[in-house]
């Protein structure tokens, strides 16, 4: 049986076996990517083993993990929302941790975030696309690592990041993408610039 891991957006992905699990997510200006890839590279440099999971790259979840079998109707559906959205900036925060350091993550501010996951979310229900728990109780984020077996490794990485306190700057999404993961690796299937000013 074949696993696979799909997200949408600036993207959590949970692994399953069987049908594609779709995720939308949000993407950066190459600039402020390899900013945030650099960070993560220098966790997983540090901690990971080579035969662990794939390291996340730089993206904001906007519609986590979903099945669908139309799955044209759900690209027609992120490009018309990604063609009404000007780019738009978020603000890091800091950093964080989900499920007892399972997901460690910078923290991200931004009023036009949650108005995109709030609209796109509005949009997929109507077609049919469920809602998970993550959805409803939205924490915008930015995954720098997840899913390791090195825990205490990257517990400790975390927390001199936290020490540290350095400040961020702002970041630019700029496109949204549709894609999952198979075999840890992620698959984009389609990337929608947001509209031009």
């Amino acid at each position: 049986m074949r696993c696979s891991l799909a997200c949408v957006g600036l993207i959590l992905c949970c692994l399953s076996c069987g049908p594609k699990q779709y995720a939308v997510v949000g993407n950066f200006e190459s600039f402020h990517h390899s900013q945030v890839e650099d960070l993560i590279a220098s966790g997983y440099n540090r901690c990971q083993e080579p035969n662990q999971a794939a390291r996340p790259h730089p993206h904001v979840t906007l519609k986590y993990t979903f099945e669908f079998e139309d799955i044209g109707a759900v690209e027609r559906i992120i490009e018309e929302v990604a063609h009404q959205q000007p780019p738009f900036s978020i603000t890091l925060t800091g950093y964080d941790e989900f499920a007892h350091f399972e997901v460690l993550y910078l923290k991200v501010m931004s009023d036009l975030l949650f108005d995109l996951h709030i609209h796109l979310l509005a949009r997929l229900n109507a077609l049919g696309v469920s809602s998970l728990a993550y959805d409803t109780d939205y924490i915008p984020h930015l995954t720098i690592a997840q899913e390791t077996e090195n825990k205490a490794c990257f517990i400790e990485w975390f927390n001199e990041l936290r020490a540290k306190d350095e400040p961020w700057p702002s970041l630019t999404v700029n496109s949204i993408s549709l894609g999952y993961y198979d075999e840890s690796h992620w698959v984009e299937l389609k990337r929608y610039p947001l509209r031009e000013h």
